[in-house]
């Protein structure tokens, strides 16, 4: 069944035209509609309120990373969404090893509970997707690929571009199975290391053997180990707040300047293996400038409306917006970077609604 009105962009995708300065301006669109959508509220350190604020943050870096990555023919110079992906890891095991802080036991059913909430809206989307695919795209999916993407399973081809981000939700699981077996056998500082020394370990086997396609393998651990010293490091934010909002300006200056000028370099005198690691590195550091900012911004008693928003329907923004944006898109997006910015702008909001009834669906449903 053909729909004129949708436009497909897994395979024809578009050339833009000044792309460099499509990407600054949509930068600054965005950047504009969080800074007006700014208002006081007190916050603690990495509080629901900052963490909801930096998951806006991350989902609005996915979202226009995979404009350029899926949608585009050329990229521009900075591309933020791989950073992106390592912000939400940094989340997930941060909020993973709070959670011990409250109750240091991890049970048997630690993991089910875990899971529980990432499958649920997942089984929905999965469903969801698979009747647009075939009302839109006359697709199927074989059983084997239906039963495994259905349990988490993602690592061919096929399953991976179901949505495009569902390898996340297979490295996010083994994630969770990861934390539950060695917290639940080790000490919270024990299992911190295990978890940093299974990442070193998996560089080189997915890189060479493997070939899941995983990265920001430090995201996690860094996750987790912010979590295990997080009264020592508000302590520290508090008594110096001023000075890591300088260093977390100067850490986004370094990974624009990476992305730009050293990357380019380095590809072409060291082992990828390598590079990727020095470019999960600067992830990090764009991650953790993230934070200073927010926690900056709170310890000021201000946030952005706007991000809290993002954040609260970030995850189902995660899980829909790759097939709104590339599958059946009813925007087609032109070569001019104006239009380009506005039309994108105007894709973000469409897809925060659907995400927005697609949670109150499946929360009324189950």
């Amino acid at each position: 069944m053909n729909f004129l009105l949708l436009n497909s962009y897994e395979t024809n995708k578009i050339f833009i035209d000044k792309i460099e300065y499509a990407n600054f301006f949509i930068l600054t669109l965005i950047l504009f509609f969080l800074v007006v959508t700014i208002k006081k509220r007190p916050t603690k350190f990495l509080d629901r309120v900052e963490t909801n604020q930096l998951k806006g943050i991350a989902i609005i870096f996915v979202v226009f990373g995979h404009l350029w990555v899926h949608v585009c023919k050329n990229n521009p110079s900075i591309v933020l969404s791989g950073d992106a992906v390592a912000l939400f890891l940094i989340l997930s095991g941060f909020g993973l090893s709070m959670s011990l802080t409250k109750n240091p036991v991890i049970k048997k059913d630690f993991f089910f509970k875990r899971t529980k909430r990432v499958m649920i809206p997942y089984w929905f989307a999965t469903a969801l997707i698979f009747l647009l695919d075939y009302i839109f795209l006359d697709r199927f999916y074989s059983i084997t690929d239906t039963i495994a993407t259905s349990v988490g399973i993602n690592l061919n081809s096929t399953t991976q571009h179901i949505d495009y981000v569902r390898w996340y939700i297979t490295f996010q699981l083994f994630w969770y199975f990861i934390f539950s077996l060695a917290f639940s056998m080790l000490q919270q500082k024990t299992g911190v290391i295990v978890l940093f020394a299974i990442s070193i370990i998996l560089i080189p086997l997915d890189y060479y053997f493997l070939k899941f396609g995983w990265y920001q393998l430090f995201a996690f651990p860094a996750g987790c180990l912010i979590g295990r010293y997080y009264f020592q490091i508000k302590d520290v934010f508090i008594k110096k707040k001023g000075q890591m909002l300088i260093l977390s300006i100067g850490g986004l200056i370094f990974v624009v300047l990476f992305k730009i000028v050293f990357f380019p370099v380095l590809v072409k005198i060291i082992p990828y293996i390598a590079c990727k690691v020095f470019k999960e590195m600067a992830s990090i550091i764009f991650s953790l400038s993230m934070v200073a900012i927010i926690a900056y911004m709170g310890a000021r008693q201000y946030y952005s409306k706007a991000l809290d928003i993002l954040g609260t329907y970030s995850y189902e923004i995660f899980l829909l917006h790759g097939v709104f944006l590339i599958k059946y898109n009813l925007i087609q997006f032109k070569n001019d970077y104006i239009v380009l910015s506005i039309q994108f702008m105007t894709f973000l909001c469409m897809v925060l609604l659907i995400s927005f009834l697609f949670k109150r669906s499946y929360e009324y449903i189950t």
